[in-house]
C-alpha cells in the first residue's frame, strides 16, 4: 500500500523542521520550531505532540526565571499561556479531567498577565466545559458568564457564539430543550458567518442531542450525521469517535440494535486508539445496554464492570451513573439481588452527587446572574423614565383637581373609604379561611403520619427480622433492619412537609417496594420506569408526600400476594404535555373484582384508612390549586388479563 500525498507532505515538513532545529540560534527560535512541529502532528501523533509540549513548557519556564527584557518576557509568557492550554486540551481529549483543568487554570494565569481578553474568554470557556463534565456546575457557570461578559465588551464574535452554546447547555441542563435549541441555532448562525468549522460541528452535535432528548430521533439523526460528515472530512479521530457514539445511541433508541452495536464498537475502537478513557467508558456502557437488550446478560455484565472500573478511576460522574445503572439492571435480571441493590445504591448516590439540591440552587442563581445584571441597568433606565412620566401625570392631575368642585372630592373620598372597608372585610374573611385550611391540613397530615406508619407493616417487618435471627442469619437480619430503619426515617421526614420532589417520592417508593419484596421472599419482580426526557428532571417537580404509597401497598397486599403466578409491579412516569406528568402503577395480581370477592369470602371487613386519607388530601389539594391531580383506577380483568392499573395525572405547576 502506498503512502498518501498528505502523509508524505507531513513527513517532509517535519524533516525540514528537524533540520532547522539543529541550527536554531536561540531558545525563542527553538520554541517556534517545536510549536510548528507540534501543530503539524497534533492529530496524527498526539504522543509525540505531548513530548514537544513538555519541552516547550520546560524551556519557557527556565527562561522566565532568568533576566529578560520586556519583549523576551512577553514572548515566553505568551508561549506558556498557549502551551498550557494545549496540554489541557491533550488531557481533556484523553478523559483526564483533573489534569486538564489544572493546565487550563495555569494557562488562564499567564493569559491574565498578558491581558489578552480574547484568550482569557476562550480559556474560561474551556475551564467551564471541564467543570461541567466533573459535575461542578457552580464553577462551570461562573466561568461561562465571565467569558460572555468579556466577549460582549470586546465584540468577540467567536466568544459570543461559544457562550450561546453554553447558554444552550444551561437550558438543556434545566430540561428546556426547545430553549436550548434556540440558543444553539444562534451560535450556529454566528459560526456559519465566521466559517468556523469546529463551531459548526459542535453546535450541530448539541442540536442533535437536544432533539434526541425530546424524542425526535429523525431530527437528531439528521444533525448528528451532518456533524459526522464534516468530522470525517477533517479526519479528527476524537470527533469521529464521538459522532459514531451519538449515531449509535439514536439507532439504539429506535430499536435497531445491530446498527447500534456496530457504531458503538467502531467508536470504542477509535477511543481506545487515542486512549480517551471517557469515551471508552461511555461506549462500554452503551455496548452493555445493547447486549442486555439482546438478553446476553453475561456479556453485558463484563462490559458494565469494565465501564464502571474506568469511570471510578478517572472520576467521570456521568459514566459512573450509566455503568452503575447498567449493572443494577443486569444483576436484577440475573437474580443477584444483593449486587443489584449495591449498584442501585451507587447509582442513587452518584445521581444525588450530580444533581444535589445545593448545586442546583447555586446553578440557577449563578446562571442568570449576568443576564440579570445586564437587564437591571435597562430596567433602571426604564424605571426612571416611567417615574418622570408618572410625575408629569400627577402634576397635570393636581392642576385639574384644583378646578374640581368640593362635592366631587367628597364623593371620591367616600368611594375610596367604602372600597377600603369592603376590601378589609373580604381580606379578613380570606385570612380566616386560609388559617382554617392550614389547621385542617396539619390535622390531615398528622392523621396521614399515623396511618402511613402502618402498625401492620411494622409488625410484619419485625417478624421477618425475628425469623432471620431465629435461623442464625444475622447478616440478613442486619441488612433487613437497616433497610427498615431507612424507610421509616424517609417516611417521617416526608410526613413533615406539605410537598416533596417527585425524585424524593420515587426514592421512598423504591425503598418501600424493595423492603416488601425482601419480606415476601422475592415473590414478585418490580421496576420503576422513567421516560428518558423526564428522568433527570424529577427533582424539579413536587407532589404531596406519600400520595402514591397507598396504591402501591394495595397492589402488593391485595393483588400480588394473593396471585398464583409470579408477581410483577411496574411504576412508570412520562411527560404527558406542558401541564401534566403521567404516573402508572400496574400489577399483574388478582385484580379489584377478585380481591373484593376474596375479602367477602373470608369475611374481611377491613377498610383502608390510608386510602380514605388519600381521598381527603386530594380533595383539599384540588380545591386550592387550579390544575387538579387526577387519579383513575382500572381493573385489568376486563382486558382479558389480570391485575390493576392506577393512572395518576400530576400537574407540573399548580
Amino acid at each position: 500500500m502506498g503512502i498518501s500525498n498528505s502523509s508524505l507532505e507531513q513527513t517532509q515538513r517535519v524533516d525540514s523542521i528537524k533540520n532547522l532545529i539543529k541550527t536554531a540560534q536561540n531558545d525563542s527560535a527553538l520554541i517556534r520550531l517545536w510549536e510548528s512541529w507540534s501543530y503539524i502532528i497534533y492529530q496524527s501523533d498526539p504522543e509525540q505532540d505531548f513530548v514537544l509540549m513538555k519541552k516547550i513548557d520546560s524551556l519557557s519556564s527556565i527562561n522566565l526565571k532568568g533576566n529578560l527584557n520586556k519583549t523576551q518576557r512577553a514572548f515566553f509568557t505568551k508561549t506558556m499561556a498557549i502551551n498550557f492550554h494545549n496540554i489541557g486540551t491533550y488531557y481533556s481529549d484523553r478523559g483526564n479531567l483533573n489534569m486538564s483543568v489544572k493546565y487550563y487554570y495555569k494557562s488562564l494565569e499567564f493569559r491574565e498577565r498578558i491581558g489578552d481578553q480574547k484568550s482569557i474568554a476562550s480559556t474560561l470557556n474551556s475551564i467551564g466545559v471541564i467543570h461541567s463534565q466533573q459535575g461542578h456546575y457552580l464553577k462551570a457557570i461562573e466561568c461561562f458568564t465571565k467569558s460572555l461578559k468579556i466577549s460582549e465588551e470586546i465584540d468577540y464574535q467567536l466568544g459570543i457564539a461559544r457562550c450561546f452554546n453554553n447558554l444552550g447547555i444551561i437550558y438543556s441542563d434545566q430540561y428546556d430543550e426547545n430553549k436550548a435549541i434556540e440558543y444553539y441555532l444562534k451560535a450556529f448562525t454566528l459560526h456559519q458567518e465566521m466559517d468556523n468549522t469546529s463551531g459548526i460541528i459542535y453546535t450541530l452535535n448539541n442540536i442533535g442531542a437536544s432533539y434526541h432528548r425530546l424524542g425526535n430521533f429523525n431530527k437528531a439523526l439528521e444533525h448528528y450525521e451532518k456533524s459526522f460528515k464534516i468530522r470525517q472530512e477533517l479526519g479528527d479521530k476524537v470527533d469521529i469517535a464521538n459522532a459514531l457514539m451519538n449515531i449509535g445511541s439514536i439507532h439504539f433508541d429506535k430499536g435497531n440494535l445491530k446498527s447500534a452495536i456496530e457504531k458503538f464498537e467502531e467508536s470504542l475502537k477509535l477511543h481506545e486508539e487515542i486512549q480517551d478513557n471517557m469515551g471508552i467508558s461511555d461506549n462500554l456502557s452503551n455496548i452493555g445496554k445493547v447486549l442486555l437488550e439482546q438478553r446476553n446478560n453475561q456479556k453485558a455484565l463484563e462490559y458494565g464492570k469494565r465501564a464502571l472500573r474506568i469511570a471510578k478511576t478517572i472520576g467521570y460522574q456521568e459514566a459512573l451513573l450509566e455503568s452503575s445503572k447498567l449493572l443494577w439492571t443486569v444483576y436484577k435480571k440475573m437474580g443477584n439481588h444483593r449486587n443489584a441493590l449495591a449498584m442501585h445504591e451507587l447509582h442513587t448516590q452518584t445521581k444525588d452527587s450530580i444533581n444535589s439540591f445545593n448545586n442546583q440552587k447555586a446553578l440557577i442563581h449563578s446562571e442568570y446572574k449576568y443576564k440579570y445584571e445586564k437587564e437591571a441597568l435597562a430596567d433602571s433606565i426604564r424605571y426612571h423614565e416611567e417615574q418622570k412620566r408618572i410625575q408629569l401625570d400627577l402634576d397635570r392631575q393636581r392642576a385639574e383637581a384644583s378646578n374640581t368642585k368640593l362635592i366631587g372630592l367628597i364623593c371620591l373620598t367616600f368611594t375610596i373609604l367604602a372600597g377600603l372597608i369592603v376590601a378589609l372585610i373580604v381580606n379578613r374573611k380570606r385570612v380566616q379561611q386560609k388559617n382554617q385550611s392550614n389547621i385542617d391540613q396539619l390535622k390531615l397530615e398528622q392523621r396521614l403520619l399515623l396511618t402511613q406508619m402502618n402498625p401492620h407493616f411494622m409488625f410484619n417487618a419485625l417478624n421477618s427480622i425475628s425469623a432471620f435471627i431465629s435461623k442464625n442469619d444475622t447478616k440478613e437480619a442486619k441488612y433487613f433492619l437497616a433497610k427498615f430503619a431507612k424507610i421509616m426515617r424517609q417516611i417521617l421526614e416526608a410526613s413533615r412537609k406539605q410537598e416533596i420532589t417527585l425524585e424524593d417520592e420515587m426514592a421512598i417508593l423504591e425503598n418501600y417496594v424493595q423492603l416488601e419484596c425482601l419480606r415476601s421472599g422475592m415473590r414478585f419482580d418490580y421496576a420503576f420506569n422513567v421516560s428518558p426526557h423526564l428522568k433527570e428532571s424529577l427533582k424539579d417537580f413536587t407532589i404531596p408526600p406519600m400520595l402514591l404509597q397507598p396504591f402501591i401497598e394495595n397492589a402488593i397486599k391485595h393483588g400480588l400476594v394473593n396471585a398464583k403466578t409470579r408477581g410483577s409491579l411496574q411504576v412508570s412516569l412520562e411527560r404527558l404535555d406542558k401541564d401534566y406528568i403521567g404516573i402508572e402503577i400496574v400489577d399483574n395480581g388478582i385484580g379489584i373484582k377478585k380481591s373484593k370477592e376474596l375479602k367477602e369470602k373470608l369475611n374481611l371487613k377491613h377498610k383502608s384508612a390510608a386510602m380514605d386519607i388519600t381521598d381527603e388530601r386530594l380533595r383539599g389539594y384540588n380545591q386550592s390549586n387550579h390544575l387538579p391531580i387526577e387519579i383513575k383506577i382500572e381493573d385489568l380483568g376486563s382486558e382479558g388479563t389480570s391485575g390493576t392499573k392506577v393512572k395518576v395525572k400530576l400537574p407540573i405547576a399548580a
